[in-house]
């Protein structure tokens, strides 16, 4: 059960006054509540404080009333946040083909997999996406990448991506050639070839029949498990 779900039943001891981790932390001053508490402002809107119960909102819109904040559910909210933050560094370091601000976003717990409002996929599908094998490299190496997730979009799994963008009219060779071995990279690291992504109504493809539509090397097609 996530911090924000059990919020609704919290009730625990006073919160001990603390300073705001970011300059955009939102301060309660303790209307209602024993001491001040800081709220991430991304996680959650306060809506009403009255006496000792606080009503605020999730990004989903649910609402939850709280008896009393505990401190302890403040530090996973701010943990959580946190994460978010250091997630959007990450994508942005991914864009701006930046190695070491990528290493220092996934040294303050970047999640690689997860996908924020705004974006259309991971920080991990997004390095695919840019094709820059060096980036995705890293994040194999640095981080823990779901080899076989699904984007929410399209539900291609990171190589079904790959392949898929092996070739097209605007495509160098070198491009091409880069493509290609970032789906090599993600087979020696164990991506499931044998996925399939639904392409009609009535019809799927894996990973080797884009890697053939796309032109790939026959090198790749073996690879895939073709002939």
């Amino acid at each position: 059960m996530t911090a924000i779900s059990m919020l609704h039943s919290i009730s625990g001891p006073a919160i001990p006054e603390a300073r705001p981790e970011n300059e955009n932390a939102l301060m309660l001053d303790g209307d209602g509540l024993d001491n001040p508490c800081y709220i991430p402002p991304r996680l959650t809107a306060i809506i009403q404080v009255a006496k000792d119960q606080l009503l605020i909102k999730d990004e989903k819109g649910m609402a939850y009333t709280i008896k009393r904040l505990d401190c302890r559910e403040i530090n996973e909210l701010r943990r959580i946040k946190d994460i978010k933050d250091q997630t959007h560094l990450l994508q942005e370091a991914i864009f701006a083909n930046n190695e070491e601000q990528i290493s220092d976003a996934l040294s303050h717990g970047a999640d690689v997999n997860a996908i924020l409002p705004g974006f259309e996929m991971s920080p991990f599908m997004l390095a695919i996406q840019t094709g820059r094998l060096a980036i995705v490299q890293k994040l194999l190496r640095e981080a823990r990448p779901n080899l076989d997730q699904r984007n929410p979009n399209d539900d291609r799994t990171p190589l079904i991506l790959a392949c898929d963008l092996i070739y097209n009219p605007d495509s160098t060779a070198e491009e091409k050639l880069e493509n290609e071995r970032i789906a090599h990279a993600l087979l020696d690291a164990g991506a499931n070839p044998r996925l399939t992504v639904r392409t009609s109504p009535e019809t799927e493809a894996s990973a080797l029949e884009f890697a053939i539509q796309r032109g790939a090397s026959e090198e790749l097609v073996r690879k895939l498990g073709g002939q």
